[in-house]
């Protein structure tokens, strides 16, 4: 889970790409990075940023295994309390 300043998101701590934790990562204006390959997502919507934004589009999906997105979860708070749902 992480603090967006005028919101929360919550997401799975393991890069989709080859399961690096991302608990030694960055996440820097909503961008969480991966610390092995760097690989980057929306920590809001999980979208993959990097490398998918290299790759030319008629390559994406041959390469659409390494380019999945970040599995998120929804957030909510209820007076002073997070809440996320995992399911």
């Amino acid at each position: 889970m992480a603090n967006l300043g005028d919101s929360y998101c919550a997401f799975n701590a393991t890069c989709p790409h080859e399961g690096e934790l991302l608990d030694q990562g960055t996440l820097w204006e909503g961008v969480v990075t991966c610390p092995r390959h760097h690989y980057q997502y929306d920590a809001l919507s999980g979208k993959n940023l990097y490398p998918s934004n290299i790759y030319p589009s008629h390559a994406r999906e041959r390469y659409a295994a390494q380019l999945r997105s970040l599995a998120i979860y929804d957030v909510r708070v209820v007076e002073d309390t997070i809440q996320i749902k995992t399911t």
